[in-house]
This record gives C-alpha cells, sequence and structure tokens, in this order.
C-alpha cells in the first residue's frame, strides 16, 4: 500500500509540473517583452518571463526552507525517541 501511494504521489507531481511548465512556456511565447527592474543598488533591464520565472523559484525555495526546518526538526526529535525506545525494550 505504501508502495502504491508513492507512486500516486510521484504521478501528481508529474502531471503538476507539466501543467506548470507548459503554463510558463504559453506566458513566455505571449509575453517577450523587456521589463526593468529596479533594486536598491542597480537597475537591471530582462525579458518579463526571467523576472516571473526567477520570483517563482524564489518562492519554492522560501517555501521549502520554511516547510523543511520543521520537517527535519521533528525527524530528529522522531529518530532520538525510537532509540530512547529501543533502549528501554533491550533486555538486561
Amino acid at each position: 500500500m505504501a508502495r502504491l501511494k508513492r507512486w500516486i504521489k510521484l504521478f501528481c507531481f508529474i502531471i503538476i509540473a507539466v501543467i506548470v511548465f507548459i503554463a510558463g512556456f504559453e506566458f513566455a511565447a505571449v509575453n517577450p517583452h523587456p521589463v526593468t527592474v529596479n533594486y536598491l543598488l542597480d537597475t537591471v533591464t530582462t525579458h518579463l518571463v526571467w523576472v516571473v520565472f526567477f520570483a517563482f523559484c524564489a518562492g519554492i525555495l522560501l517555501t521549502a526552507i520554511i516547510l523543511g526546518i520543521p520537517y527535519y526538526i521533528t525527524r530528529v526529535d522522531l529518530s532520538s525517541l525510537r532509540r530512547e525506545v529501543r533502549a528501554l525494550k533491550k533486555p538486561t
């Protein structure tokens, strides 16, 4: 059952990735206009597609960091609790 769930998750991820790729490609084809981005110290002129792409990637990265840190802490706590339970079950 666990393997089936893993395959379903992988399939859903692939479908979503393909949809996002197709939407991004369509957006790039329709909007090839250059835009100017003003940073604190610099100004850059690039295509709108790149600005949206880097903003999308930054959002994915920040979400992974924000959700990944509590997940990692929980995994570390779980592994230490499992070691403790094994030590308590071990016959002396």
